[in-house]
């Protein structure tokens, strides 16, 4: 993450009294595992690009990875959650319904 970036990152989370920083530099893969963190922040040239975000949560998959865009314009959350929405009527157009939600439905906030 570009220092300018990380200062702006840092300072908005140490301002908030219902969060706790738990480091300001770059943790290891291995170390994080020891850490116990909600969210891990990370900086990235593309934030959809879902490498390092796929990686992580592989490893840590009760985490919320949130990549900032270098240019610090865009982010993504990723995440990994179990979610159930239950259908109570099971028609042709509600199952089409329900696919064409789930791939199209969450794509963008």
């Amino acid at each position: 993450m570009q220092p300018r970036l990380r200062d702006i990152v840092i300072d908005a989370v140490s301002e908030a009294p219902d969060l706790e920083l738990v480091s300001t530099e770059p943790v290891d893969e291995s170390a994080l595992r020891e850490t116990r963190v909600d969210v891990v922040v990370a900086g990235a040239g593309d934030p959809a690009d879902r490498r390092l975000p796929a990686r992580l949560l592989a490893m840590l998959p009760r985490i919320h990875v949130l990549m900032v865009a270098v240019s610090g314009r865009t982010a993504a959350m990723w995440e990994l959650r179990p979610r159930k929405t239950l259908h109570r009527s099971v028609t042709r157009a509600g199952l089409i319904g329900a696919i064409r939600h789930s791939v199209h439905g969450r794509e963008e906030v």
